[in-house]
């Protein structure tokens, strides 16, 4: 066999760029309190990238570099005044990683220099200079899961659309992750975490993944409180969330972006009118809906909520 090299990487770290639910820390605010009020405020400018330029041996094709480039300069960025770079460059060397990493170069490394080319004091200009090294081209090897016992191998294996022999494409792994997520999630498992650990064979160029899956609890509605909404709107939401049944993270984030979300009062932000309570200890959700203007209720959301 040849030299292997074994990767674990946290699950925070792989979801890093990924659509998977977003928490939302707790706030203690009530609307007439939610607007900041602060005494030395941060002067932010908008960042302009001009011109992209990529240096040396990589290898994106031609018509993937103007891509790129163009997806780069639409990026909106923005700077600390009296910071440095980092910030924003962390957020254009994104889309370089995502498109060399979903054509198998699992462990690419960009560089990239920024030339200032316009000093304007509220919109200064660059030009960005990248230079990649990709590394070898990589395709999955094996995948396998362990710790799961309400999905089988095998039904948790097809929310992955790679195959063996595939290149390695992290968007895709991410895309499965996702799924993978959604599907405990309609069961009540919302503090599922599936952490994947790698096996990098140098020789042949295959990545292996394997999941090791902390299902946790199965979380049930214990009360659902429903302000603001039609007659119609609330006897649709408590069929979908009834008290002791099992909560169905997905069918409540779809109540809200789905069909029903014209009907829904638009003077009212979800993340204001949104809250579900999470109780650990004895795996329950108390949901509270507001939708009346400018509710003042206390905010404690860490549920997660896959998108609006």
């Amino acid at each position: 066999m040849g030299s292997q090299l074994y990767l674990r990487l946290g699950t925070l770290a792989l979801l890093a760029a990924m659509a998977v639910p977003q928490r939302l820390s707790a706030q203690f605010l009530s609307c007439s309190e939610g607007h900041s009020q602060i005494s030395h405020p941060v002067q932010y400018l908008k960042i302009t990238i001009a011109d992209v330029e990529f240096s040396g041996a990589n290898p994106l094709p031609d018509d993937v570099r103007t891509q790129l480039a163009n997806r780069i300069k639409r990026l909106d960025l923005h700077a600390i005044g009296d910071g440095d770079d980092a910030d924003w460059l962390a957020q254009v060397e994104v889309p370089i990683r995502e498109v060399l990493q979903g054509q198998g170069y699992f462990r690419v490394f960009p560089a990239i220099k920024p030339y200032l080319i316009r000093s304007e004091s509220h919109e200064p200009q660059y030009m960005l200079v990248v230079d990649v090294d990709s590394g070898p081209q990589y395709r999955l090897g094996q995948m396998n899961f362990s710790g799961a016992t309400i999905f089988t191998i095998r039904d948790l294996r097809e929310q992955f659309p790679l195959r063996h022999g595939d290149l390695f494409d992290v968007t895709q792994l991410r895309n499965g992750m996702a799924a993978m997520t959604k599907a405990y999630s309609k069961k009540g498992f919302i503090d599922m975490v599936p952490e994947p650990e790698f096996q990098i064979d140098e020789k042949s160029l295959l990545v292996d993944v394997a999941f090791r899956i902390d299902e946790g609890k199965q979380y049930h509605v214990r009360t659902v409180e429903i302000h603001g909404l039609n007659a119609a709107l609330e006897q649709v939401l408590k069929s979908e969330v009834a008290p002791a049944q099992v909560f169905d993270a997905v069918a409540f984030h779809n109540f809200f972006i789905g069909e029903n979300r014209p009907e829904l009062p638009k003077n009212v932000q979800f993340d204001e009118a949104i809250r579900v309570f999470r109780d650990t200890t004895n795996a329950a959700v108390d949901i509270r809906v507001d939708f009346r203007p400018c509710p003042a209720t206390y905010r404690d959301l860490n549920l997660p909520i896959l998108g609006r």
